[in-house]
């Protein structure tokens, strides 16, 4: 079965300079229930050099074992929406674990967004 979650509502981050903000934990998804997940990102106002979206997972809340999950990583431009992502346990280089949180990376940048996401337990299948 599919379970459909807001992970961020509208926000607004601008930066300066060279930088990354991470999202807050109390906002960090507990994925221990599921296999796989997609996100869904709607964008806004983007603007800066290389903003960039990504999405780690972590088995604990320690810093240092977050990691990028494959293929969760956004290019983000003013002029598209990315398209969905799917991160499957079965070929994922990094799998998910029970923790999933966003990072924005970049210089300059001011973005605003919005990201939903569905995850899958077991047995069920997300295409």
């Amino acid at each position: 079965m599919a379970y459909v979650t807001l992970m961020q509502d509208w926000i607004t981050i601008q930066t300066s300079g060279a930088s990354t903000v991470i999202q807050n934990e109390e906002q960090w998804l507990d994925m221990a229930d599921f296999l796989d997940l997609s996100i869904q990102i709607s964008t806004q106002n983007i603007s800066g050099t290389s903003p960039v979206l990504s999405f780690k997972t972590s088995p604990s809340k320690d810093e240092a074992l977050f990691q990028t999950m494959s293929s969760a990583t956004f290019a983000l431009t003013s002029s598209s929406n990315p398209a969905p992502v799917v991160v499957k346990y079965a070929s994922a280089a990094v799998p998910l674990a029970r923790y999933v949180r966003w990072e924005l990376s970049g210089t300059g940048v001011t973005a605003t967004f919005r990201i939903y996401v569905a995850g899958t337990t077991q047995g069920a299948i997300l295409r």
